[in-house]
């Protein structure tokens, strides 16, 4: 049965000499080496600590499109209240929705979502601090809180102060959990919630113990739990250990028990499945007939033996906790023995079956699915680190340190080596060599390809690191003076000091900590203010500032922003704080993505070039809106490409003032409102027959009779060309279309090449008809009454008419 007493340290040996497997905690504390003050300061003060190292290396930018998807998730939470991907859409393949749904929602458990949410939001509210950077923010606190939590386990488990102590800073910054606080995946936040519900239990298994039956650490933990559970599907491999913790005594009562419950979560799991089909957990349960087993060996090699992938590889540290294992086996703890073994073996397998093929995770560093097993991992440091911290035997003192440093080397390279530099060079080894150098095979098991070497190899490669990528110096004194306070507040009094000596330093303590709360506050703001122009995400492009400032200082409840691809998507995605919501077009079919490569659909026509995704997506919003704002880095004037997207918005809506015309940005507006078709017969519903020289406008479509301040009128002209005027010239001549009141005073116009600037006049062809969908913007301050509605063509070089203008109707402004 597992021992009700493991924590209780043995008393030292008569002989006054420490063996490896007897318990030092009382010698500690003869020692002073037990730690002084209460646990609450120690641990913020920890957690600031680590935070200041955290944001030293600070990111502040993604790198897989998984963490795009649910930093877009938490913008349309904060703003909207939903979890609709608006600007990732094009990262998921289009679905059959519901008419009324533009986008498809977040398909992953949203806990992440929620608590990156009061960070976004804050950030909309301060200005000149990055969206995006807010959100990358998460993790820094995240996993500075789980080495806390660390902290007050090893306190729990009745170690001396500075034992768990120095357990969580080796948590903190000799495991790969460091290299996670750089990203935005969800792993820290589930190892988070999963090491504080087991840490919950054990206080409430304790207080049970001695006859408390306080149910508060019991809701806490389950709590943490639920987080756990809907922050990844992965809550249901933790299980196992919870039971682990929970249960005072391993007995056969115990096991039919345990029987009992699995079955119960077994029907439980099986029962969210079927509420929630949409959810990973779910699909991964409904396919669980289907799991391939053929990469199972590989996987759990992977994870626990490879040089190049497993735990240990990744965090060297993690070895100590061997030797802690020996120290808990001969004292007979078994609980805190098996605790982290279970965990482990728990994800080992778990993910080993249910992942198959994909049992690497993609991009990051070390195994990215072991992570929340790791701080388990590191509680049996502690009896190792206890023995370390009294024992003189300077050979095992010297393997510990030299293991230590280089835990921590290993983690400082990783932090300051782009993570993607290993991935490349397999890549490009790859080219060399005329075959794939894969991460999940040759970095894995080749010693010539093992990602520490790979990354020691490309440690000259430009950083990530944000402020460094910024250039705001000011962050790295931020944090050390953060780091700084910290120390003094982590720092005990000496007894061996002088009086004088003792009261100085302690009342520089007193100061730190008192000061701390707001220095760590003040260094966070400052830091994000600092790196806020991120050249990363395009702040260095003055056309996008420009884009921005207009957007936000014109848009109206019921515009929306489309994006023509994702080029410009990072930009917005950090500064964009405006209520318009913005969605992001799939790259269409008909465009040339690479300069000299064909688009992968040929035609002349719209429809063909454009994505059907886009289609269906823009007939979507033009149920919901009322203006599009239409950003592109194409121009008329860009040589090679189709600009296949704006073409179909040209035939198939309205288009209004281009607001920007910059040599890598064009601002549009668009009229959501669906234009007549372009064949003929219909004929428009009102009749013109005007010539002017260059066209005939044969009539006009007038969808909107009347209509409002602020609004857009939209008009659609039928023109057909019966050659050149005697006197004009071929050329490509602009057609002006203009709101005019009865003092002949202009107060909307649209002057610009016809067909939404597809419409070059010199290649229209004789006999040709041609639709051109324009709107004017009305302005907000537009006096109520009656105007007329203008149009004529002229010569944008010296904006002569041909003739003068016809006054195609009468429009009444309510």
């Amino acid at each position: 049965m597992i021992s009700e007493t493991y924590n209780q340290p043995n008393p030292p040996p008569a002989s006054g000499k420490l063996s490896l497997f007897d318990s030092p905690s009382n010698r500690l504390r003869e020692r002073g080496l037990g730690g002084e003050g209460s646990s609450p300061i120690r641990a913020f003060a920890l957690f600031c600590l680590l935070v200041a190292v955290y944001f030293c290396t600070f990111t502040g930018q993604n790198l897989s499109t998984d963490e795009l998807r649910l930093v877009d998730a938490v913008h349309s939470f904060v703003k909207f209240g939903n979890l609709e991907l608006s600007y990732t859409n094009d990262l998921r393949p289009y679905q059959t929705l519901p008419d009324n749904i533009v986008n498809l929602s977040l398909d992953s458990e949203p806990m992440q979502v929620y608590a990156t949410a009061p960070l976004l939001w804050l950030a909309t509210k301060l200005q000149g601090v990055g969206l995006i950077h807010a959100a990358w923010l998460l993790n820094v606190l995240v996993t500075a809180l789980t080495a806390v939590l660390v902290y007050l386990y090893g306190r729990q488990l009745r170690y001396a102060d500075n034992v768990a102590l120095l357990t969580a800073l080796l948590y903190g910054l000799g495991t790969y959990a460091w290299v996670y606080s750089q990203m935005y995946f969800r792993e820290p936040l589930f190892t988070l919630f999963a090491l504080f519900c087991a840490y919950g239990l054990e206080r409430w298994r304790r207080q049970l113990e001695l006859r408390r039956f306080n149910l508060i650490w019991l809701i806490l933990a389950l709590l943490a739990l639920a987080g756990a559970w809907l922050t990844k599907e992965a809550g249901i491999l933790l299980i196992p250990t919870l039971l682990l913790v929970l249960l005072p005594a391993l007995r056969w009562r115990w096991l039919a028990l345990l029987v009992i419950i699995g079955g119960v979560l077994i029907g439980g799991a099986l029962l969210y499945a079927r509420l929630f089909p949409s959810l990973r957990l779910a699909s991964a349960i409904n396919n669980a007939t289907s799991i391939d087993l053929f990469y199972f060996p590989t996987a759990v090699a992977g994870y626990l033996l490879s040089p190049g992938f497993s735990v240990w590889a990744f965090s060297p540290v993690l070895l100590l906790g061997i030797a802690g294992v020996v120290i808990l086996w001969r004292r007979k703890w078994w609980r805190q023995l098996s605790i982290p073994l279970v965990m482990l073996l728990s994800y080992v397998l778990g993910y080993a079956t249910l992942r198959g093929s994909d049992w690497y995770s993609g991009l990051g560093w070390g195994a990215r699915y072991l992570l929340p097993t790791i701080p388990f991992l590191a509680l049996w440091l502690l009896p190792m680190l206890e023995y370390l911290f009294t024992t003189r035997r300077v050979g095992i003192i010297a393997v510990a340190v030299g293991i230590i440093a280089h835990s921590i080397i290993t983690q400082v390279l990783s932090v300051t080596t782009p993570i993607k530099a290993f991935p490349n060079y397999l890549y490009n080894e790859g080219l060399a060599l005329g075959r794939d150098v894969l991460p999940w095979v040759d970095g894995t098991w080749n010693p010539l390809y093992l990602p520490h070497l790979v990354t020691a190899h490309q440690a000259s490669a430009p950083t990530e690191i944000a402020w460094m990528a910024t250039g705001a110096g000011v962050v790295l004194p931020l944090c050390l003076a953060l780091a700084l306070l910290s120390l003094l507040a982590l720092s005990t009094t000496s007894r061996r000091l002088t009086i004088s000596a003792r009261s100085f330093s302690s009342g520089l303590s007193t100061f730190s900590k008192l000061i701390l709360l707001p220095t760590l506050l003040l260094t966070l703001y400052l830091g994000l203010r600092a790196i806020y122009v991120d050249p990363r995400y395009g702040a260095d492009n003055p056309s996008l500032w420009t884009a921005l400032d207009t957007i936000t200082n014109q848009s109206r409840a019921g515009d929306a922003l489309i994006l023509d691809n994702r080029t410009y998507r990072p930009f917005f995605m950090n500064y964009y704080r405006g209520d318009a919501p913005i969605y992001v077009l799939p790259n269409p079919p008909g465009e040339v993505l690479e300069p000299g490569k064909p688009p992968d659909v040929i035609s002349d026509l719209p429809e063909e070039q454009a994505h059907p995704y886009t289609q269906i997506m823009l007939a979507r919003i033009a149920k919901l809106t009322n203006c599009w704002w239409y950003v592109t880095e194409y121009t008329p004037f860009s040589v090679g490409r189709n600009r296949a997207t704006e073409h179909y918005l040209a035939r198939h809506y309205y288009a209004g003032s281009t607001i920007l015309n910059l040599s890598d940005l064009r601002l549009i507006e668009y009229s959501p409102i669906s234009a007549p078709p372009d064949t003929i017969p219909p004929l428009p519903l009102h009749r013109a027959d005007v010539d002017f020289g260059a066209a005939r406008l044969i009539g006009y479509d007038l969808p909107v009779p009347t209509a409002h301040a602020g609004e857009m009128l939209p008009v659609s002209l039928l023109w057909k060309h019966e050659g050149w005027a005697q006197g004009i010239e071929p050329f490509d001549y602009s057609v002006n279309v203009s709101l005019i009141d009865a003092q002949g005073k202009s107060w909307a116009q649209r002057a610009e090449a016809p067909l939404g600037s597809f419409g070059q006049m010199s290649t229209w062809q004789v006999g040709g008809y041609y639709r051109d969908n324009v709107a004017l913007a009305l302005p907000d301050d537009l006096p109520a009454g009656t105007y007329d509605l203008w149009v004529l063509i002229f010569d944008w070089r010296d904006n002569h008419p041909l003739r003068d203008p016809y006054v195609l109707t009468t429009i009444t402004i309510e």
